[in-house]
């Protein structure tokens, strides 16, 4: 493999730099050149713009740049960057014809500031910094509407790699030295909209990504606009929490601020202040700010978050902008660039991504049509990665460096080799190899890229279990995959047999999903199984296993059913999803077979299967339910072959009606309603609190089993429950709901009448353990919570918990105490991990 990119590369170097000057030769007329520090090195993403409006580019990491322009006529074009002296520079068609410009950019011209230190102590930045922040809300809410052009590219490095392999890694899939630089470059043109004071839509015209062509370039002009005239700003996926603006109302707290002098940019005083955190474990930027004199807006800045400011998943952060005049009579300031890097490193490999963002043609002011805003803030133009060549040699404001159009030549030439039958064959041929690994813990997959077909079996890990009903259990689940750009399906089995019941089951669904966009599903399934009475499977199997082996408390509780089932599922409107199922079946209880145990409490005895209580009868039902969906403006991004939710900020309302139908047989006749509402609540610095409310009640249970009734998800082990599966698993993103407690006994209070419970949760996100020096570094975040029951006739029951969960990034450890009408209570302690048990 090495060899052949080996030889791609060298075609490269030869091919590469020839289909540059083609490129360059196509143009009538364009500004090329170069600009240098004072040393003669290039300076990477100065912004290069035509004086007074915003058609510009920036230079690449070679310090190169061509600015196309559409007049021939002599320019002014000007030459910006942090912490160098503004430059501007006449350039005429005449000249262009013969040489490109050459730009030296000196260091800004600081004059050291002449204010004496007040008696107070302060340094003379401090005043300024008040100055903005009385200014802040005037300019955040300054410009009421606006469109913009953008331009994006984005791409990743790989900078170093360890000397010895991780053993994590296969010894074939570890780089070498050869590897090192660019992996990754893709490219976007969008139109950015935005509308006070929270409304906006981006439209992707066109979209390049190195080596796959099919693919969307990630790049998000909502990504990169980080406001800092917000109180707190937000930095996506690196932080639960905000971080502070250096001219945030309150930032005096957390800042100290030294004014390291001024220098003069079209007539206006330019001050040059430093920022850095008060205490190292405050959630704050460290770097340069400017502030124009007289306007005390932000004129640029270059600020960096690290790991002592509360950042997770990477090493550094830096983020750099530069504004300038877009209606300056009305000193209305917009974004000229906007550059983002992230540093990481993992396992001895250190990487970086890194994100440019230039903006142009802004229309200020822009009156919109009533409904030009929705809930889609994000869509993906028909044919935006079809853009050919020559439409990027047309459009792209900026000059692609050699080891760009390297990547780009050696991406498409690799994604033909790639998408190719003989290489993918190939690929499966060394990937589809059984190992003991993947029986064990991963399950075997075989896998047909070209024909996109997958069919494997689960791990042994899952294979293998117990309980005192079947006792040793093999429970094998083979399934079919054929997963689809606008569509999948699958097939999948359960074969199972208990070696103490002597029983063999077997199950079969099949599942369709028609499409990404509405996730219109249709899933049909039956077989003669076994299932928990709480469907929502409060107890997963391999904990059960472990307790009844090695504790001798068997909390599964299990019964047999024969059975058909029917669902269907969609996105009725944005946002409201509907499913409907129907289910014909036998019912009928088990029994234990079995006290076999490694355990040697010989006091102890087993719990009965059936719950105490609850007489258990053989049923035969036909049991319809619709469930429904409502987030109120849910935000959602479009693509071509399918839409991706974000949310809402509003709650989420969910709606059940499930009805025992008394026909065809069926000894049941009952009629259930139940709703919930699932809030989250973003405090800010102070943390976030995600509430569950729920109720329900059988306004009809005149015939009806102990299957049928409302279960609640209880815990009796010593490990915190993941939450259950969603109805709508193919669809919602979100996060899984609250439902569930940390020792409730599991079908103690199940009723058949109603209910009302509710949970709340409120994440620190490290308001509390970042004040601890120490502790601070192993970035563990605290957690309260309350859960709630009413059930009749039971009563009711309250727990209470404080936990520390993010040790050693995938546990949580809670401690809990529970509390029932006329008994005492109860403290526990709970452990959670995130690959769940």
């Amino acid at each position: 493999m090495k060899q052949v990119l080996f030889i791609l590369a060298a075609c490269v170097l030869f091919v590469a730099p020839e289909s540059l000057r083609a490129e360059q030769s196509q143009e009538k007329f364009r500004i090329t050149g170069r600009v240098l520090d004072a040393k003669g090195e290039p300076l990477p993403f100065v912004n290069v713009y035509v004086q007074g409006t915003t058609r510009g580019t920036t230079t690449n990491t070679d310090g190169r740049f061509v600015l196309n322009l559409d007049e021939l006529a002599e320019v002014e074009i000007a030459f910006q960057f942090v912490g160098y002296q503004k430059q501007v520079v006449k350039v005429s068609p005449d000249g262009m014809a013969r040489a490109e410009v050459v730009v030296t950019l000196r260091p800004e011209n600081i004059e050291l500031p002449q204010v004496v230190i007040s008696a107070k102590g302060r340094d003379p930045a401090y005043a300024i910094i008040k100055q903005a922040q009385d200014k802040r809300r005037e300019y955040l809410n300054q410009v009421e509407a606006y469109s913009a052009e953008v331009y994006m590219k984005g791409n990743a490095r790989l900078d170093e790699i360890p000397e010895k392999r991780p053993l994590l890694i296969p010894k074939d899939a570890m780089p070498d030295s050869t590897d090192l630089g660019l992996i990754f470059l893709s490219e976007a043109v969008a139109k950015y909209h935005f509308q006070a004071p929270n409304q906006y839509k981006e439209e992707m015209i066109a979209s390049k990504v190195s080596g796959f062509s099919q693919a969307f370039s990630w790049n998000r002009a909502a990504d990169v606009l980080i406001n800092f005239y917000e109180n707190t700003v937000k930095v996506g996926g690196i932080s639960d929490r905000g971080f502070i603006s250096p001219i945030g109302n309150g930032a005096m707290l957390h800042y100290r601020y030294k004014l390291l002098g001024s220098f003069i940019d079209n007539d206006y005083t330019v001050y040059k202040i430093e920022v850095t955190p008060r205490r190292q474990i405050d959630p704050a930027f460290t770097g340069r700010i400017y502030i124009t004199d007289s306007l005390f807006n932000i004129h640029s800045l270059d600020l960096s978050l690290n790991r002592d400011a509360g950042i997770e998943f990477v090493d550094s952060v830096r983020i750099a902008q530069t504004f300038i005049p877009v209606v300056p009579e009305e000193a209305i300031w917009m974004p000229l660039s906007i550059s983002m890097r992230f540093d990481f490193s993992i396992f001895g490999f250190k990487a970086s991504l890194s994100q440019v963002a230039e903006f142009s043609g802004y229309d200020i002011g822009r009156t919109f049509e009533r409904r030009f805003f929705s809930n889609e803030t994000f869509r993906v133009g028909s044919g935006a990665n079809e853009r050919d060549t020559a439409y990027w040699r047309s459009i792209r404001p900026t000059v692609l460096t050699e080891e760009e159009s390297l990547n780009y030549y050696k991406g498409d030439s690799l994604e033909r080799v790639r998408s190719s039958r003989e290489f993918l064959d190939s690929l499966d041929r060394v990937t589809n190899k059984p190992t003991v690994t993947k029986f064990l813990l991963t399950g075997y997959e075989m896998y047909r890229r070209y024909d996109s077909i997958r069919v494997g079996i689960n791990p042994a890990i899952s294979f293998v279990q117990f309980n005192n009903v079947e006792g040793l259990v093999i429970d094998a689940e083979p399934y079919f995959r054929k997963i689809l750009r606008q569509s999948n399906y699958q097939i999948k089995a359960n074969l199972r047999y208990g070696t103490a019941s002597e029983q063999f089951y077997s199950q079969l669904a099949y599942s369709h999903l028609f499409n990404y966009k509405n996730y219109r599903r249709l899933e049909v399934q039956g077989g003669h199984y076994v299932s928990q009475f709480n469907q929502m499977e409060p107890i997963s199997p391999i904990l059960n296993t472990s307790y009844a082996l090695f504790d001798k408390r068997n909390f599964m509780r299990l019964y047999e059913r024969t059975y058909g089932r029917l669902s269907y599922q969609q996105e009725v409107v944005n946002g409201v999803f509907v499913q409907g199922a129907m289910e014909y079946g036998q019912r009928n209880p088990l029994f234990n077979n079995t006290d076999y145990t490694w355990s040697r409490k010989e006091d102890r005895q087993l719990f009965p299967n059936n719950p105490p209580g609850f007489p258990i009868e053989q049923s035969r039902a036909l049991i319809a339910e619709v469930n429904v969906r409502l987030r109120v403006k849910q935000k959602y991004e479009t693509f071509p072959h399918r839409k991706r939710m974000l949310g809402s900020k509003w709650p989420t309302i969910f709606l059940n009606y499930r009805k025992g139908v008394a026909a065809f047989d069926s000894d049941v006749n009952f009629d259930f309603v139940g709703a919930g509402i699932s809030y989250d609540l973003n405090l800010g610095m102070v943390g976030a609190t995600k509430f569950d409310l729920d109720g329900g009640a059988f306004i009809n249970n005149s015939a009806m089993q102990f299957y049928d009734y409302q279960h609640f998800n209880g815990n009796q082990t010593g490990f915190i429950n993941m939450p259950p599966p969603s109805p709508f698993f193919a669809v919602d993103f979100s996060r899984p709901r609250l439902n569930n407690f940390h020792t409730l006994d599991y079908y103690a209070l199940s009723t058949n009448q109603a209910f009302v419970k509710f949970h709340v949760q409120h994440h620190f996100k490290g308001f509390i353990m970042n004040k601890l020096p120490l502790i601070r570094r192993l970035q563990w975040q605290t957690l309260v919570g309350t859960n709630f029951l009413y059930s009749e006739p039971m009563g009711d029951y309250t727990e209470l918990y404080i936990g520390i969960e993010n040790i050693l990034k995938v546990l949580r450890v809670d401690f809990a105490a529970q509390y029932q009408s006329g008994e005492r209570i109860v403290p526990v302690m709970r452990i959670g991990t995130s690959i769940g048990l």
